[in-house]
């Protein structure tokens, strides 16, 4: 392992040669802009902090942190699995700049490490392919961002239980899944509202391909779809707190759609790297 656990999640997809049997025999963004894919109504979506499950486990071992700070240019590129591109010097410094100010990294930066992979690691990646959906796909796409602050966090299991993270990698997962391996837990009424809330929304979509195929006395607004070149989302911060918005971290969005790390969904204009 070069640093944490990078390197032990090696085996990303491929694209293989065509030949008979193959899965992937084309790039999938080419795919998805050729309408050869199964068009099924489609719902993803992110935890407001979700790179609490990295930043908490780096922040739970000193040394982890140190090694960041001084290594910063070799590691972060292995962590956001940009270490092959042409300009990741170049990239790295840009990244550091725009979230860190250029500062040490240390207990004063943990909000911004966490901005950092949540946006490398799910928002950057989710948002882009929500979109590319709803350009190329007949069916709907369905986007949320959970930031609901219940009784169970994710980020005291993955390492680092003194510090609020937000709302961590799999806290969602918390009001879907049962809490048979968690015999202490004691829901709170929000927490046992919000575990309604959710189920409900996922047992429509599964049964009618709409999560909100009706407003009820649970779900209280009506969860619209992506339109093309137009994003939207549901906004799930509590039981009695769930909207449509249309604005969802956009600089930070901005800023990866100009980093040259994805080629393939790299927005139209200079790339950053080449800018700034």
């Amino acid at each position: 392992m070069e640093f944490h656990y990078e390197c032990s999640i090696p085996h990303r997809p491929v694209i293989e040669p065509k030949n008979p049997g193959a899965f992937i025999s084309d790039h999938p963004i080419d795919i998805i802009k050729s309408g050869e894919f199964s068009q099924v109504p489609y719902m993803l979506g992110l935890t407001a902090n979700d790179g609490a499950l990295k930043s908490a486990a780096i922040y739970a071992n000193h040394s982890l942190v140190e090694r960041l700070n001084n290594e910063f240019e070799d590691i972060v590129p292995i962590m956001l699995f940009y270490g092959d591109q042409n300009f990741k010097q170049r990239i790295t410094a840009i990244i550091r700049k725009f979230y860190f100010n250029d500062r040490s990294i240390g207990n004063d930066t943990k909000s911004e490490l966490t901005d950092v992979l949540t946006d490398g690691y799910f928002y950057y990646p989710q948002r882009a392919t929500s979109e590319i959906h709803a350009k190329y796909s007949s069916q709907p796409v369905y986007f949320y961002l959970f930031g609901y602050k219940g009784t169970l966090r994710a980020s005291a299991y993955f390492g680092d239980p003194t510090y609020d993270y937000g709302v961590c990698h799999c806290d969602d997962l918390n009001y879907i899944l049962n809490h048979q391996y968690m015999s202490s837990y004691r829901p709170t009424e929000a927490d046992l509202k919000m575990n309604n809330l959710m189920t409900t929304l996922l047992y429509n979509f599964a049964k009618t391909g709409k999560p909100t195929p009706e407003i009820t006395s649970v779900l209280k607004t009506q969860w619209k779809a992506l339109k093309d070149n137009e994003f939207r989302y549901y906004s799930i911060i509590g039981p009695d707190d769930v909207t449509m918005r249309d604005r969802l971290f956009e600089d930070r969005y901005n800023f990866w759609k100009k980093l040259d790390i994805y080629p393939k969904l790299q927005s139209e204009g200079e790339p950053i790297s080449n800018v700034i």
